[in-house]
């Protein structure tokens, strides 16, 4: 979807009153590369109920686990700084002392603290970005990384060394994929990176004019133009990958000839 993004917006802005136009073009794209956009969905509703439950069993081993109390790394105590189910900033914003401020925790195990939700801030904002369908959208999802941030910061340590682990392997796992696909699509790639490369040569703004890409009005000109003969039914994604492995062995097999 996120590689189709140049397309889908293109569909979108050539057929902004017309459903049947839209449905029918955005069908032959879909059809073209084997994508079922419903079908994405459903591993994400398989993992959510094991990543909430763990969420919460980690809060519950928070509050009861003794080890939990111990120091991690920098971390003064994974149980720390506030109490499972109580979110509080307390402990950072109140002070221990009537004559001066100084944090509950004290300023050296405030840092320390502090260092996980900026973590958590940094490469949650660096995957969203990552996973950004387009430039514009980009903004649009940086409120994410800040709010889990702030849940952090009132949650156990614990809690936060879950999520940062989490948000990492998602990332280089999502890097993968990315990969992958667009080693599988080549000419869909070649499209996402020439739009990039334009937004990023200009400053978007609600007000600016659209720019319209070559590129991705021929690919969606290609979908409109009836076909002379009865299209050829899609490969599935292993039978794509499958093919795609086969040409690498046989060009590095070329390469090694020589």
């Amino acid at each position: 979807m996120q590689l189709l993004s140049p397309q889908t917006d293109e569909i979108e802005r050539k057929y902004p009153l017309d459903e049947e136009g839209r449905g029918r073009t955005l069908r032959e794209l879909y059809g073209k590369v084997g994508l079922n956009p419903f079908a994405a969905f459903l591993p994400i509703l398989v993992q959510l109920p094991i990543f909430v439950a763990l969420f919460r069993a980690i809060g519950k081993l928070a509050s009861q686990d003794d080890h939990f109390k111990e120091s991690f790394l920098w971390i003064p105590s994974l149980a720390g700084p506030v109490e499972s189910g109580r979110p509080s900033l307390d402990w950072l914003l109140k002070t221990r002392y009537s004559d001066h401020f100084e944090p509950l925790v004290g300023w050296q195990d405030a840092g320390f603290y502090l260092i996980l939700p900026l973590l958590v801030f940094l490469l949650q904002f660096f995957s969203n970005r990552m996973s950004a369908a387009s430039k514009e959208t980009v903004s649009a999802t940086a409120l994410a990384p800040l709010f889990i941030a702030i849940s952090t910061l009132v949650s156990p340590q614990g809690v936060g060394i879950y999520w940062f682990t989490n948000t990492l392997l998602t990332t280089v796992q999502l890097k993968f994929t990315q990969n992958q696909v667009a080693e599988e699509f080549p000419e869909y790639k070649k499209i996402k990176d020439a739009v990039d490369a334009e937004q990023d040569g200009m400053r978007y703004t609600r007000s600016s004019p659209f720019k319209k890409n070559e590129l991705v009005a021929k690919s969606v000109e290609d979908l409109e133009d009836p076909p002379q003969k009865k299209a050829a039914k899609p490969k599935s994604r292993n039978a794509r990958r499958k093919k795609t492995k086969a040409r690498n062995r046989q060009r590095a097999g070329q390469g090694e000839a020589v």
